[in-house]
């Protein structure tokens, strides 16, 4: 599809009222999802902090010798896994409370920015599913 066919067809879009009402409602899910994620994504940072030496010392009892080298792994996983979902619990609540904004006000910068939140929240999504694909393809040829 040509660009110019696609930009005149997406001019025409409206949100209506019932749209409207969808989308509100999605704004509240959303909101209350990505609240619950940063909570446990809290409680798991406190829970890494108090109980990681301990994981580190499990870990390089079953690799002696290894010692820093897996304890250095755990804490990069760690970090990157914490990372990446507190990106995507902010990209989810900013769509929540920029689109819900951008519809109460009518404000069409805001509910822009509220959707350019979610199209990143789910191009990282989409990416972090292509690897767990990928990753499960290589283990069953790794049998």
């Amino acid at each position: 599809m040509e660009s110019g066919n696609q930009s005149s067809v997406l001019s025409d879009l409206l949100v209506t009222h019932t749209i409207g009402n969808h989308l509100h409602d999605s704004t509240k899910w959303c909101r209350f999802l990505s609240i619950v994620g940063i909570v446990f994504l809290s409680i798991f940072v406190i829970a890494a902090i108090i109980g990681g030496p301990s994981i580190v010392r499990l870990v390089a009892d079953l690799f002696p010798g290894l010692e820093d080298a897996i304890g250095n792994l755990i804490i990069i996983i760690m970090i990157l896994l914490i990372a990446v979902s507190g990106v995507l619990l902010f990209l989810l609540f900013r769509f929540s409370i920029l689109t819900r904004r951008g519809l109460e006000l009518r404000n069409q910068a805001l509910f822009n920015d509220g959707l350019k939140a979610l199209k990143f929240y789910f191009i990282i999504y989409g990416v972090i599913g292509i690897l767990g694909v990928l990753v499960n393809i290589a283990g069953l040829f790794s049998l």
